[in-house]
């Protein structure tokens, strides 16, 4: 090789090229996907250029982010104790919302007549008294105000429309965002400021955490993991961008799990049980990711998540009010009725409880009518089944409580998040961290395995062998000890099933959900007997769940690897028990051979 050649490959393959080249790479999908989000919602345009929107975006008066936000404006607007009384939140948004931001009335479409606010508050849960609507028609903000002003309007009702009216008029209406009080004190930052700013800073958030997340899967693989590596990784990953584009918080629930974590493997349970703690804010969340610690019988972890969530609850309590809790409650209970027949949430979650319903369910029926017991009970059973599995699994294993990379980490993890009541397509970030414990050593994926096919002979010592296998019962097993003669050619590399599951993952997230490919199965016979027809595939974002079907395949590899990985049992000498920090991690790596 000549030496100008030998010194252009020497430079690409030094460590700091390449480390360089990681973080271009970093930066500019960092970049991508911020530009992608920050447009994802702007307004089609003019035949002029213009946009028809004229504030140009409309991401901040989305359900999934305005509905967040709302809770935050209703405290910096001293409505907490009526965090979730709809009269209140109509007043919030109405005045949040103003309709020379929006589209002009000349320039709409059909399906475009509602305003920013009464699109909001059709989103939230609950629903209006329409004759109490009408009372306090362009009197909502006196009837906010708490003054004279709010005297003045009610008796104004009286006197016109009648004393049963106003009372209409100040009777709360429960209903609202799905998140609880915590979640209004969390965003109480944003809501000081407008939503189309606090929006672009939600997304600016949704980055950074990007960035903090990878920092702890970089902590968490000894720098194996390089942190520019770690960042592209969690900003491909299905779920990072549609969250980002909806200002929606996968991110920041994920940057809580990965360093939770951090804080577990290095030995700090406590400080780990609280950064967890501070699920809170999503429930269901703490409630799938407690299962980890309660299995491991990491106790210290459990206590200290459990009383970092009510010291939370606690803490919300002079703002809102007890009554808050319980009528957040109401609208959990009402919400899960809602979800078990909504087309728009049953399509677009990616739990078990799901997947039945997407076929079971006829949705041309009304509202009311959507019901199908097999679907529960198959919802339900795959629900159990999940949290069933990962439970035996996890119990019988002696080295549960130290893993905290490898298959046997990413098990519980994928296993938690599987029991999970109810979660959104792009709460699939949560997934990132057991997939990239799994690539903690990545080395492993560049030692190749190898697997030889060849046919045997049908003379000498494999004539036995050949009578071994024929159609018929086995008299005696046949000498062991023959060597087949195996050629290059019938060698084989073993492909990486978790590396291909992966792979697979990002082509259901990208390619296939672009092209929209769906395919319907008609059954005439079977029609209104057993479920509605014709059966409908998509890969489409609202169609058939296959990154979730992909993770179930996941978790149960990981499974399998975990149960055949010898227990390796701890070291019981001084210096092992003195270890601290990243020689924790290093000396808790599962020893698991990943194909």
């Amino acid at each position: 090789m000549q030496p100008r050649a030998r010194a252009f490959l020497r430079f690409w393959i030094w460590p700091t090229t390449r480390y360089v080249i990681a973080w271009l790479v970093a930066l500019g999908t960092a970049a991508y996907i911020f530009y992608s989000a920050w447009t994802s919602f702007d307004s089609d345009k003019k035949p002029d250029g213009s946009p028809r929107r004229r504030g140009g975006n409309s991401g901040h008066a989305m359900i999934d982010f305005g509905g967040q936000w709302l809770m935050g404006r209703m405290l910096v607007q001293g409505y907490g104790q009526h965090l979730y009384h709809r009269n209140y939140q109509w007043v919030v948004a109405r005045a949040a919302y103003p309709v020379e931001d929006e589209i002009p009335p000349e320039d709409r479409r059909e399906d475009e007549k509602g305003h920013d606010f009464e699109n909001l508050m059709s989103w939230l849960m609950g629903n209006d008294n329409p004759d109490g609507k009408k009372a306090t028609a362009g009197l909502l903000a006196p009837l906010a105000a708490r003054d004279a002003l709010a005297a003045a309007a009610l008796l104004h009702i009286e006197a016109r429309q009648g004393p049963d009216l106003a009372i209409q008029a100040t009777a709360p209406r429960v209903g609202g965002p799905l998140y609880p009080p915590i979640q209004a004190c969390l965003m109480y930052p944003l809501g000081r400021l407008p939503p189309t700013q606090a929006y672009r800073l939600a997304q600016v958030i949704a980055i950074l955490m990007a960035f903090l997340s990878a920092w702890g899967i970089r902590v968490l693989s000894q720098g194996r993991i390089w942190w520019p590596v770690a960042v592209t990784a969690v900003l491909i990953y299905p779920g990072f961008a549609h969250g980002i584009n909806l200002g929606q918080n996968p991110a920041l629930t994920l940057a809580i799990l990965v360093w939770g974590w951090v804080c577990i493997a290095a030995g700090r349970e406590v400080s780990g049980g609280m950064v967890w703690g501070l699920l809170a804010f999503k429930p269901v969340w703490a409630l799938a990711y407690f299962l980890v610690p309660l299995l491991t019988g990491r106790w210290r972890i459990c206590l200290a998540m459990v009383a970092t969530g009510i010291g939370l609850a606690l803490a919300t309590l002079p703002l809102v009010g007890w009554h808050a809790w319980f009528e957040w409650l109401q609208i959990g209970r009402d919400a899960s009725e809602l979800y078990a027949k909504d087309r728009n949430w049953i399509f677009l979650s990616r739990d078990l409880l799901t997947i039945p319903r997407r076929w079971l369910l006829d949705f041309d029926v009304p509202h009311a009518e959507r019901t199908s017991l097999t679907a529960t009970l198959l919802g339900w059973a795959l629900l159990v089944a999940a949290l069933a599995c990962t439970v035996v699994v996890t119990l019988s294993r002696r080295d549960r409580g130290r893993v905290v990379t490898g298959p046997g980490a990413a098990f519980m993890f994928l296993g938690a998040w599987l029991a999970c009541y109810h979660f959104m397509f792009y709460d699939l970030l949560l997934t990132a961290l057991p997939a990239l414990l799994l690539l903690t050593e990545p080395r492993r994926y560049l030692e190749p395995r190898l697997v030889a096919i060849t046919a045997l002979p049908n003379k000498g010592r494999f004539e036995e062998v050949k009578q071994f296998f024929r159609p018929r019962l086995a008299t005696g097993m046949p000498e062991a000890g023959f060597a087949p003669v195996i050629g290059l050619r019938n060698v084989f590399v073993l492909n990486s099933v978790t590396l291909t599951l992966l792979i697979l993952l990002l082509v259901v997230e990208y390619p296939l959900q672009g092209l929209k490919m769906s395919v319907s199965v008609a059954m005439p016979r079977l029609e209104n007997k057993v479920f509605p027809t014709p059966i409908v595939y998509s890969t489409g974002l609202a169609g058939t769940p296959l990154d979730t079907f992909c993770l179930i395949a996941l978790w149960m590899w990981c499974g399998w690897l975990w149960l055949r990985t010898p227990v390796e049992e701890p070291a019981l000498d001084a210096a092992s028990d003195a270890a601290s920090g990243d020689s924790r991690i290093a000396g808790k790596v599962d020893a698991a051979q990943l194909v």
